[in-house]
């Protein structure tokens, strides 16, 4: 297939001029479509592969008409920045699917999403203690019939697999009741038990963010209510997987700007290096601006300080030089391998930052350097935007790495 370069450019599809693209890391901007998921706050979303996926959340206009929350998966290409919304098939249409979405858990497994709990409209009275499980590529639901130690119907939960067939949630509401307890899944046998754990457990909290890693998952921040928070600027927590142990470790503060405040519904994004922690809602400002990278201690060496050994290696905070647009709760977002953030929806100020309104915004910001591939796809897609019509053959063809298409 032969593409002739020369004759869009005659044609008026005209290329932007190379001085249009510069990088610029810690610039946010806005991630502009013509398709995109609803405005919305309470939703979940992770990465996969070349994908940000976002599912569920709530949505009522300023005034709390228009209640409503969702059930269907988008897909945002984060290479082609287009949004898709995932159907199923018509015979497929009304299988089982979660209707409480609201504040729900997400995590994905060999081409699965697995999604346990959450709320509907009237929190805390339509909560679920249901597992379902999403396939992708046919874009179907299925409920997964549990026995064992089912948790309690909660929302505002974690939950992180193992890369050994087992999901952990922990935390969470009933709407009345907060948990601080950890239940373990298989997926081989579809067993719920309690997990009896050691160490300095965590207070029991909601809407907090846990942080995968090697042989467990880190606790970062929470809260227990409306207008409560956890009080703990200077710790993280650390749960093992193999041990069931928990370990409070130290943070290092920002040099300048010491600790992040304390807060709850914020989001955190990790890659295999950090994560980032941006947003939330504090005792004090009820959306926050605010963007911070966490470096995190070896987790082996955290599991093998059960009782004696070595000081627990620390955490280290940064403050980065950039600010959200607006500030935001109840968000999500997501974070590349290159240093790429994405941060969606949420309960944002509006413009004139006098009311806080449920957006559909997304927004990205480069927060470390990019590889140089990564920077001439950018740099190419800047150029020559038109080039998003066409099919992945005409762009083969032209050159571009099968990596950027899959």
């Amino acid at each position: 297939m032969d593409i002739d370069m020369g004759s869009y450019m005659s044609s008026g599809t005209e290329a932007a001029s190379s001085s249009d693209f510069l990088f610029r890391p810690f610039e946010i901007k806005e991630e502009i479509a013509t398709i995109f998921p609803h405005a919305r706050s309470g939703h979940v979303a992770l990465g996969y592969g070349r994908y940000m996926v976002i599912f569920g959340g709530y949505y009522a206009s300023p005034g709390g008409s228009g209640a409503r929350t969702f059930s269907k998966v988008w897909l945002k290409d984060l290479v082609t920045t287009e949004w898709k919304k995932l159907e199923p098939p018509e015979e497929n249409e009304f299988d089982d699917y979660p209707s409480s979405t609201a504040s729900t858990t997400m995590v994905a497994v060999d081409g699965a999403l697995y999604v346990f709990g959450g709320s509907n409209i009237s929190f805390g009275a339509s909560s679920s203690d249901s597992l379902y499980k999403f396939d992708i590529d046919s874009a179907t639901w299925k409920l997964i019939e549990c026995t064992g130690e089912i948790p309690m119907a909660i929302y505002g939960h974690s939950m992180c697999y193992d890369q050994q067939q087992s999901l952990y949630v922990f935390g969470g509401t009933s709407g009345v009741l907060f948990s601080d307890t950890v239940h373990k899944f298989s997926l081989t046998d579809h067993v719920w038990s309690e997990v009896e754990c050691t160490g300095v457990i965590p207070l029991p909290r909601y809407t907090h963010k846990v942080v995968p890693c090697e042989n467990g998952f880190f606790v970062l921040f929470g809260g227990t209510g409306p207008f409560s928070v956890i009080a703990e600027e200077t710790t993280i927590h650390h749960f093992s997987y193999s041990t069931h142990h928990w370990t409070q470790c130290q943070c290092e503060p920002d040099a300048v700007h010491g600790y992040p405040a304390c807060r709850k519904s914020h989001a955190v994004a990790h890659n295999s290096q950090y994560a980032i922690l941006c947003g939330g809602a504090s005792e004090v400002k009820d959306a926050m601006d605010d963007i911070w990278r966490l470096d995190f201690p070896d987790s082996t060496a955290i599991s093998d300080n059960i009782e004696t050994g070595p000081p627990v290696p620390k955490a280290k905070w940064h403050r980065l030089p950039v600010t959200l647009q607006r500030p935001v709760f109840f968000h999500t977002a997501v974070l590349t391998e290159s240093h790429s953030l994405y941060i969606f929806g949420g309960n944002a100020y509006n413009a004139a930052g006098t009311k806080l309104e449920r957006t559909s915004k997304c927004y990205s910001v480069c927060v470390g350097i990019p590889p140089l591939v990564d920077l001439a796809w950018t740099c190419l897609m800047s150029k020559y935007p038109w080039l998003r019509t066409f099919s992945k053959a005409q762009l083969v063809d032209l050159g571009v790495p099968r990596t950027f298409l899959c």
